[in-house]
């Protein structure tokens, strides 16, 4: 079931005489899911994608990848369960596993068939599509991994403010901003990160962002890998210190047959840089289809 709503200007995030629409796509009784579908004003065949940003992730951070990709591609912009946008009627859970496994409802009710589409997923959700795939649950021809972790190790100090911080976030924000330009990033080499992870904090639900955080911290996705088969891609960012690049490269060794591209810092794996990764990929997986 789709719900439309178009209280919200989404003009400045595609490609000029592009259209957009925003829909609620109810996920079950409890959850419903805010997607933006962007369509080109030239229809050339193409595959439609699939984009999911990373915990608590702000469309404001793929500005420019979006304007490129909605000039020639469909592209569903799938804001998953812990922000916001989300409407929730009741209490849910905030685990990897329960925000992964709304991805193959909203699917389905965009009317996407398998093999039919790419999906690109950023961090947190890249992790969850990772699952996905793992399990059978997802089918793109497709599935770009960017900057994934393979675990969530949070300092002790965060995961207690989850519990007891929620009413004062407004105080705390500052103080987590400043630990993250301190311990945590290096905004020399990156500072793409740290300007993503403070409009994150800054548009959060903290209930939910609080409730996703002590849930991410138990979850580890190496067991998940050899039993991924789909045409993956991995994107990490070496100089990018909030998420390991070590992990990044480990997971897509171990996914059979995955590429992987460094691009370097944040700056770039949410440039428009990304449209001529997954060009070159899905043309190659193509060729060795036939």
């Amino acid at each position: 079931m789709v719900k439309k709503n178009s209280k919200f200007n989404f003009s400045a995030y595609c490609a000029p005489r592009a259209t957009w629409i925003v829909e609620l796509v109810k996920i079950n009784a409890d959850v419903s899911l805010r997607v933006v579908t962007f369509t080109p004003s030239v229809n050339d065949n193409l595959p439609p994608i699939v984009l999911i940003p990373g915990l608590a992730g702000v469309i404001d951070s793929f500005k420019d990848l979006l304007v490129e990709l909605t000039s020639t591609h469909t592209v569903y912009y799938v804001e998953t369960r812990e922000k916001g946008s989300a409407k929730i009627t009741s209490p849910v859970g905030f685990t990897v596993a329960d925000i992964a496994a709304d991805i193959p409802v909203a699917i389905q009710a965009l009317g996407l068939a398998d093999k039919d589409y790419i999906m690109i997923s950023y961090s947190l959700a890249a992790s969850g599509t990772a699952v996905l795939l793992a399990n059978q649950l997802l089918s793109p021809s497709l599935a770009v991994l960017v900057q994934p972790s393979a675990s969530f190790p949070w300092p002790r100090w965060l995961l207690g403010l989850t519990w007891v911080g929620v009413p004062l976030y407004g105080v705390i924000k500052p103080f987590v901003k400043w630990y993250m330009r301190s311990f945590t990033i290096d905004i020399n080499d990156d500072r793409e990160i740290y300007e993503i992870n403070c409009r994150n904090l800054d548009q959060a639900n903290p209930k939910r962002l609080a409730a996703t955080v002590r849930a991410m911290a138990r979850f580890s996705i190496w067991e998940y890998l050899p039993k991924v088969e789909a045409n993956c891609l991995v994107i990490g960012a070496s100089k990018d210190s909030f998420h390991s690049h070590n992990e990044a490269l480990n997971i897509s060794k171990a996914i059979r047959g995955c590429r992987y591209i460094d691009l370097f810092d944040s700056r770039r794996s949410h440039s428009k840089e990304i449209a001529g990764a997954i060009v070159e990929c899905f043309v190659e997986h193509s060729r060795n289809e036939t």
